[in-house]
């Protein structure tokens, strides 16, 4: 539990519902780790490392007005049981009104769909409508995450487990280490969620995405799920009249043999 529950629950103390969500120094450890195993920046930035063919999850949260957007992308290493920071990018509010999803949000998603093997885009509808629409419509892998109740709750923990068991990696990446620092975690009734504090001029957007992105990676277990996977039996009807059909050869070496002794070999 936060330390902040465990005095609620354990030691039945008064505290407040809301407390840093993970310290920062966890964050830090993370990208010693990760400069450890050579993750040295973002995997769109990184052709020769072993890390790029890795499925990726992208996560979005989109701010329009007086907020940040952020895309945080993770991987998932099955043999190693580790989440590796793959990309991320934040854009700050303007003066002069709304960001242009299109040239900021949609185009740093076309262009890491392009570099990485991204599997899924995991995405709050808030603010997002249209751009959802515009993804979905070009047959990208998008799946819908709000960021209230069961979704959030669960994706917290997930971030909060990976950075406390030490099975998060990173690369060196000064906004999302301010956005987690600034993050906050609220405790309610469901469960521990990452919030924003009321009337904070820091922004915590790409922590936000950074746990939903986290999540998706574990729940897919680091596995391509965005294209079925088809599998034929050889011994099948359907498989015969497809050509993939293929007899028994029998082992020279057993030519000596009654054929029922003798060994199948396809």
């Amino acid at each position: 539990l936060p330390p902040l529950q465990f005095l609620r629950l354990h030691r039945n103390m008064w505290v407040s519902n809301e407390d840093q969500f993970i310290p920062v120094e966890w964050f830090d450890a993370a990208v010693e780790r990760g400069e450890a195993i050579g993750l040295m920046g973002p995997l769109t930035m990184m052709s020769e490392s072993p890390f790029r063919n890795y499925p990726v999850s992208l996560a979005v949260d989109v701010g329009v007005k007086q907020d940040c957007s952020a895309v945080v992308g993770t991987y998932y290493d099955v043999k190693r049981g580790r989440v590796g920071l793959a990309c991320c990018a934040v854009w700050n509010p303007t003066k002069m009104g709304e960001i242009d999803l299109e040239a900021t949000v949609e185009a740093y998603i076309h262009e890491v769909y392009k570099k990485l093997k991204v599997i899924s885009i995991v995405y709050d509808p808030s603010n997002f409508h249209r751009s959802m629409t515009t993804l979905k419509n070009m047959r990208y892998p998008m799946f819908e995450m709000t960021q209230s109740g069961d979704p959030m709750i669960k994706a917290s923990k997930a971030l909060y487990d990976s950075h406390r068991n030490g099975t998060f990696e990173s690369y060196k990446e000064p906004e999302l280490r301010d956005h987690l620092r600034y993050a906050i975690g609220k405790a309610t009734p469901r469960g521990f969620r990452i919030a924003k504090e009321k009337n904070s001029k820091y922004p915590n957007d790409a922590a936000v995405a950074l746990a939903m992105s986290v999540y998706d990676s574990i729940e897919r277990g680091g596995i391509d799920t965005s294209r079925p996977i088809v599998l034929r039996s050889q011994f099948t009807d359907g498989a015969r009249d497809m050509g993939s059909y293929q007899r028994p050869k029998q082992r020279e070496d057993e030519g000596w043999l009654p054929a029922p002794l003798r060994s199948r070999v396809y």
